[in-house]
């Protein structure tokens, strides 16, 4: 397990902070963040009020002004590590100034906001909570990496590891239709956020499948002829990890419904609390028997069963409307 879907889950806790408390959209936003990385919380407000084109905009700014920094300082003029970190910090700051540009009607007049109201400790509970979900699926999509090393060494890693990154790299697909409802899932009363989401899950599940046959069916020769011979056996994991995937896509959707909708990012920590501990107790035994292959074993069990915990929670918050 890799965290593939890391680009959204940074300004997870902005969204679903921001979007879920009455009025949160149009109060707390208006004070301005200082640090660099306040790109991450203003591109969360900026999805969370369907402003597309803009967060389109906040995202590609970073790494593209860091291709260009690199390219400047450390091609051009020979730099070396410093100039690499000049070039990284410098993109950081402008994507910063870019994010506040586009979104300068929302905190302007900039004000300092009150941080003992009960929106303001929603707003810490919301973040503390998603905070933790992401140290969880960092740990836990890592688990049958550090057993696999131990097992088998760094060299079973590396080749697991294209078979991970093929795998995964599929859920981007749902974290791109999550990207697109999340706004209207937060804005559209109950009934239409429900059928949003339950089109979207049918969706994800689909294309995702539909790319899962694709991979499985072309990775014996991109793998051999891209990577070399000496990668061959990433095919075999990859080939093992694609149901898990494919079962596990979806949840990136049902977080936009649990966490943002209704403000209950707990319930998206249980089911990767739930991934975590059926990965990790899989992968002891799987990898010592099969090696790589245990591994991915391992995750797509993980994955099976958390995605399983978020549809059951699902299912229980829209009964209960």
């Amino acid at each position: 397990m890799s965290h593939t879907n890391c680009g959204r889950s940074c300004c997870a806790p902005s969204v679903s902070a921001l979007c879920s408390v009455p009025r949160a959209r149009s109060q707390p936003s208006r004070s301005e963040p200082s640090h660099p990385r306040s790109a991450q919380t203003v591109s969360g407000v900026l999805l969370g009020l369907g402003r597309i084109r803009a967060w389109n905009w906040v995202q590609i700014a970073s790494p593209l002004a860091t291709v260009i920094g690199t390219l400047v300082l450390v091609v051009g003029l020979h730099g070396h590590v410093r100039a690499a970190l000049a070039a990284w910090t410098a993109a950081h700051f402008a994507t910063a100034v870019l994010a506040l540009w586009l979104a300068r009607d929302l905190w302007r007049p900039m004000r300092v906001p009150r941080l003992t109201d009960r929106t303001s400790e929603r707003l810490t509970w919301l973040a503390l909570t998603m905070g933790a979900l992401q140290v969880i699926a960092l740990i836990g999509y890592r688990a049958e990496l550090f057993v696999l090393e131990a097992v088998d060494g760094v060299r079973a890693v590396g080749i697991y590891s294209i078979a991970n990154q093929a795998a995964e790299s599929m859920w981007l697909i749902a974290a791109s239709i999550a990207t697109a409802i999340t706004a209207p899932v937060v804005r559209d009363d109950e009934h239409d956020a429900l059928e949003l989401v339950r089109r979207s899950l049918r969706k994800s599940v689909l294309y995702t499948a539909a790319a899962g046959v694709a991979v499985a069916a072309s990775a014996p020769f991109v793998i051999r002829y891209a990577l070399g011979s000496a990668f061959r056996g990433a095919t075999t994991p990859l080939l093992i990890l694609l149901p898990g995937a494919v079962a596990y896509a979806p949840v990136q959707i049902l977080v936009v419904y649990l966490s943002v909708r209704r403000g209950r990012p707990q319930l998206s920590l249980a089911a990767g609390l739930v991934a975590m501990v059926v990965t990790v107790a899989a992968a002891v035994p799987l990898v010592r028997a099969h090696g790589a292959s245990g591994a991915a074993a391992a995750s797509a069990l993980g994955y099976a069963c958390g995605a399983l915990v978020a549809w059951l929670l699902f299912r229980r918050l829209a009964r209960a409307g």
